[in-house]
Order: C-alpha cells, then structure tokens, then sequence
C-alpha cells in the first residue's frame, strides 16, 4: 500500500521548472534543483521542491495532497508560524501554484 502511495506522490512531482542558477534563468529538469537554486513559479506550476519564498506577488498555493484542505492560501515571504506547515513563507513539493 505505501508501495502505491509513494508512486502517487511521484506522478505528481513535476518533470520540469524554471530556476535562475548563476545569475542566469535556465529551465531544468526538477530531478536537478540543488542547493542555492532561485525557483520561478507561477499559476499553474506544481511545486518541484520544498522550497524558502523570498519574494511573491500574489501567490497563492494548494496543498491538498499533503495536507487534505481543499482552499488555497495567499503566501508571503514572511515567517508566520513556528509550524513550517503552517507559516506562510514556505511552499512544500508537489502543492499547486494556482495565481501570482
């Protein structure tokens, strides 16, 4: 069973994001994010990564496969919770972009 899960979770990983990596924007394979990668997203984009925001205009995630509510929820760069889960500044792998 976990088995299934864990192949779930893998399908909706995506196979692609754009990134700006030495100063310079460049469109990899998600499998290739490292360290010091500045992630772009937009609506539309499933999270590739767990990643830090520093910087958002309008950006609203959905997180349903990771944590069953169904709304998503405007995010910021600010730390809002002690909870990661919970604070505002961090979008976790596989959440949906849906604006900004």
């Amino acid at each position: 069973k976990s088995h299934a899960v864990m192949n779930s979770l893998k399908s909706m990983m995506p196979s692609q994001c754009n990134v700006v990596r030495d100063g310079m924007p460049r469109r990899i394979p998600a499998a290739e994010l490292v360290i010091g990668d500045i992630v772009l997203l937009k609506g539309g984009d499933r999270v590739p990564a767990d990643l830090r925001l520093i910087q958002t205009s309008g950006l609203k995630v959905e997180s349903s496969s990771l944590t069953g509510e169904p709304d998503a929820f405007e995010m910021s760069v600010a730390h809002t919770h002690e909870e990661p889960h919970e604070s505002k500044n961090l979008a976790f792998n596989t959440s949906q972009c849906t604006e900004g």
